[in-house]
Parts: C-alpha cells; structure tokens; sequence
C-alpha cells in the first residue's frame, strides 16, 4: 500500500509536507485537475491530545506526548493520514468557486467520530498572511526590465504539477492559449509559508529581485559585460530552446553544486590579482587563518563553505578574473559530464569536488583536443586553466569544423 493510494485514486498527487517553526501546525499542498491546494493540520486544544490533526502535529514535530495513542508509530502512517484526510475532502472543497483565490488556505478538522469520512470536515480560511507575502514582492514598475513586458494575472495562470527545486518552479498555460506552456520560477504561497517565521524568506526574495535582473542581463556577455557571475553551473541548469540553442537558467546567486563547484571557492581561500611578466597578471590564492567569517544570512540553507562565506560576492569585486577561472572550471566539469556521460547517479554520495575523478573511458568517439580543452578547464591552479574568451573561441571553431564536415 502506498501512501498517497488514497489521493490517487482521485487523480491527485500530494506535493509537499512542512511545518511551522511554533510547532502548532502541519501544512500539505496537493495538486490534480488543473487545482494546487494547501492544507493546514493545527494542534487541537489538550482535552483532544488523541484528535487526527494533534497526532499529526505531534507526529510531524516529534514532540513529546504522554501517550503513544497522542502521535503516530512512524512518520510514514503520519504521511498515509495526512494524505488520506486530503482525500476525505478534495471532492468537495475543491469544487468551491473560491478555493483557488491565491490566499486560501483550507483548514481540517477531526471532528471526534470513529468513521473516517464523517469525522474529517475543512473550512476554507483567505490567510490574512497572504499581504504580508504580497507586500514583499515588488510592483512590475520596478523591476530591472527596461523593455515593454506583458504581465499576467497569477490567480489566471493554470498551474501543473510543481518541478521541484529552490522555491517554486511550476510549469503553468493560460486557459486562452493552453498549448504554450511557461515555467513560473519565484516565491509562491506555499514557499513564504514554508519560510516566513525564519526570516528565511526575505532573503529568497532578495535572491530572485536579483534572479530577475541577471537573466535580462543574460544576453550580454556574463562576465565581460553583464559583470556578474551564475555560481550554479551544471548540467540539469543547461537547456535546449525550440532552435536547439543551449540556454542556461536559474540565476540565483544562491549555492553552488558541489560535483561542479571550483575547489577554491570552499570559503578557505583568499585571491589577489598581481603583475607579472609583459602586461599579464596572475592570481595569487592565500588560505584564510583568521576568525570565523560570514556574508551570508544564518538561515541560509546547506552546509558547504559557500553557504558561509561565498566568495563570488567578495571576489565579484575585488578580483573578477578568479571569479571567471571558478565559473571556467565549473564550465569544464559540466562538458567533461555531458561528453563522457558518466553515471550520475553516482555523484549523489559526493561531499567535494575533489571527489569527483574525471575520465574518459569509452569515450573514442570524442576528438581528442576536444577532450584536451576540457581538461584545460579542470586544472587545480586556476592561473593554468583557459581563459573564458578562449574557451568560447574554441567551441566557436569547432562548431564550424561540425558544420564543413
């Protein structure tokens, strides 16, 4: 038995399961027939420490209860009740006319019966929060797009099963044009939900005012025009548009992956620019022996250096040229992975770059200064890899050796 049997059977696919910070409240957001709902599971009064809702709060929390009738055995029974309630009463609140207004929230209650069905009944609640999640967005006069845009209305767009990743990445159409699909990438309801008691939230909003700049910013040069930097190099951000041209996404400034990431942007690392021979200059890299140091916030998620102190915010300023020599090495990794397509799955035990051994096993069919530039790329000291405008040339060239061959 699965434990979202009974969501299925209705079509539905419950998405994501999270809690609050107080510990009073568990939230499930589920999608199917063209509708994304959240519900919300609150901690009954202490008169009612064995009610559906208190078990799950409790569960969830793994709070501390008197008794084993007060929780559930295992997360996973917790996870088959909370779907199977969604179930109970997706027929009938998800056929409400407003049940899909941006602000619903709909609450579920145990009533106290033994029957399942007559015991679970919900309420739709428009969640005073949601202004507080409007108020952190900005207005579209003040986004960093200097040309005439096209807005739509959130609550028009028809949204489909979410993708996953860092906020919210759902695929969505407009009823009037349901063959051209879109991707909204942002901050949704259910995203400040998950992030508001923190504070979290705040700075995923700064991430993506940024996001919304850097990609208008995109079709100039990253490095030599735009000035700025991507830091989350790697192949499931490389896309194929309708012309075949390789696109790559998700400017969030936000983390790195460590199977792509340079080994000297692990925070340990300070970089001067410095003279050398003719007009050239080289990188001089410097570990770090002072005290503890941060420039991102507390909450900011992962446990890699980066996630402490990210050097691309440093060096963006005060040595473009390494941040360019890190991105190069990240370029490399991700050619080196799509030439020789390794077995990814492999990388999901990787803790550091360093880990990750390149090599070109039965891969003949692959030319060989192709593979000499890559490796270019994934030299240890970055002053001995290939420069960005070098790089671009290379491929540029043998773009054009594909095409007269």
């Amino acid at each position: 038995m699965g434990e979202q049997d009974a969501l299925n059977a209705l079509g539905v696919l419950g998405e994501w399961i999270w809690g609050n910070d107080l510990e009073t409240i568990v939230f499930a957001q589920a999608f199917g027939h063209e509708k994304t709902l959240i519900f919300r599971f609150s901690r009954d009064n202490p008169q009612r420490s064995q009610s559906l809702t208190t078990r799950i709060v409790n569960c969830y929390h793994d709070l501390t209860v008197d008794s084993t009738s007060a929780t559930f055995p295992n997360r996973l029974s917790m996870r088959v009740a909370i779907w199977s309630a969604v179930a109970t009463v997706w027929a009938e609140c998800s056929d409400k006319p407003t049940v899909e207004d941006p602000d619903v929230v709909i609450d579920v209650y145990d009533l106290g019966s033994t029957d399942l069905f007559s015991r679970i009944t919900w309420s739709i609640c428009h969640e005073d929060l949601f202004n507080d999640y409007i108020d952190l967005l900005l207005p579209p006069s003040q986004l960093s797009v200097k040309q005439p845009m096209d807005t739509v209305d959130f609550k028009s767009l028809i949204r489909l099963n979410q993708l996953g990743g860092r906020g919210c990445t759902t695929p969505v159409f407009t009823p009037s044009d349901p063959l051209s699909q879109f991707v909204f990438k942002g901050i949704d309801f259910r995203t400040f939900l998950n992030s508001y008691e923190s504070g979290h939230i705040h700075e995923e909003v700064k991430i993506y005012y940024r996001s919304t700049e850097l990609t208008a910013a995109a079709v100039a040069h990253t490095h030599f025009v735009a000035h700025t930097y991507h830091m989350d190099i790697k192949p499931r951000n490389l896309l194929l548009d309708a012309d075949l041209n390789l696109v790559l996404i998700d400017w969030e400034q936000s983390d790195a992956p460590v199977t792509t990431a340079a080994p000297e942007i692990d925070s340990t690392w300070d970089v001067e620019e410095i003279p050398a021979e003719g007009l050239t200059t080289t990188l001089r890299y410097s570990k770090y022996t002072g005290q503890e140091r941060r420039n991102m916030p507390v909450t900011t998620p992962g446990d890699n250096g980066w996630n402490v102190w990210n050097v691309f915010l440093v060096w963006s300023k005060q040595c473009p040229k390494a941040l360019e020599l890190a991105e190069v090495f990240s370029l490399g990794r991700c050619m080196w992975m799509l030439l020789r397509q390794p077995d990814m799955t492999a990388f999901n035990s990787i803790m550091s770059t360093e880990e990750v051994v390149e090599d070109w096993e039965s891969s003949e069919d692959i030319p060989a200064h192709w593979k000499r530039t890559v490796q270019d790329c994934l030299k240890h000291d970055p002053n001995e890899r290939i420069g960005l405008r070098e790089l671009v040339a290379f491929w540029d060239n043998a773009r054009h050796e594909v095409n007269e061959f």
